[in-house]
Parts: C-alpha cells; structure tokens; sequence
C-alpha cells in the first residue's frame, strides 16, 4: 500500500497590507504598549503580531496598521520602547520605504517627567527630555535635569503630543 500523503501543516498568515505601515522587530512583549501610546482611533484596523519566531532575535512582535502612516512623534514614542525597530510604509502591497528607528537627541512633549517638583508639573511647559544613553535608555529632564529610567517612563497623551526637534 502507498504511504498516506502528508498533511501539510496548519499555518496561519496575516494578510498583506495594501496601504499603511508596519512596525517590525519589536522586542517580544512590547506591542501592546507601542499601540496604547500611539493612542490610535477606536475604528483603526490594526494587526497585532505577538512573541513571532525571528530569525534575528529569536522571538518579536509585529504592529500593521492600514491606512496610516507614523508622524516623527509617533516614531519618537516607539522608538523609545523599540529602539531596534523597522518601519515600513506600504503603498499598493509593495514597500516604499523602510527605515531603522532612531532616538532623537531631544524630545519634546512625549514624556513626563517623574519629578513632582519639576517645573513641567506647575507651569505650563511641554515636557522636554533628552536623551543620555541609548543602552540602556536614559534620559534627562531638561528642566530639573532629574535621570529618567525606562520603567520610570510614563508618556504624555498621544493627542497632546506636539513636533519632535
């Protein structure tokens, strides 16, 4: 008798994205929360990827998000929880660019500072810090020049967030 054919394997697949970006080679575990501070629309179509094998990092997450692209503080504010992560907009299926995250030297608006004697907490100041150390990430008040750690991060709300410099 013939051997029985092989039962190909189940797989899941996420759908290509037509039009959007991609947010690629977050470290596993921080998807969620690069979603929560984007702050995005309660209609927004998002594909959420979690603790997916990666040939690179062994395991990753994965945002796609349709019709949308990133404005450099929304890129700010992952980059400071994914600093190894890749962007990619999508126009008609295809790539049209890619880039590496990166942390600017100074950020505006993004992140409070923990202080509560800073001046950011009674006057109204938008936050501002910089960036002292990219690994591990540390920052600085520009203000009271309090050091930020990333546990201590707590972000300013997506829709208050003005232009990064």
């Amino acid at each position: 008798a013939a051997p029985a054919p092989q039962a190909e394997a189940p797989s899941i697949r996420v759908a290509k994205l037509r039009n959007g970006t991609v947010i690629d080679h977050l470290a596993a575990g921080t998807a969620l929360r690069c979603l929560a501070i984007l702050g995005l629309a309660p209609e927004a179509v998002v594909t959420v990827g979690l603790n997916l094998p990666s040939r690179s990092m062994k395991r990753k997450d994965l945002l796609k998000m349709e019709n949308r692209r990133l404005t450099a503080a929304e890129l700010a504010r992952i980059a400071l929880l994914a600093p190894r992560g890749t962007v990619c907009t999508i126009e008609d299926y295809r790539v049209v660019n890619k880039t590496r995250l990166e942390l600017p030297t100074v950020i505006d608006g993004v992140v409070h500072c923990p202080n509560p004697s800073c001046i950011t907490h009674h006057d109204p100041v938008v936050p501002r810090v910089r960036v002292d150390s990219n690994d591990p990430l540390r920052l600085r008040c520009h203000y009271c020049e309090r050091r930020i750690r990333l546990d201590e991060v707590e972000f300013v709300p997506a829709s208050s967030v003005p232009a990064i410099k």
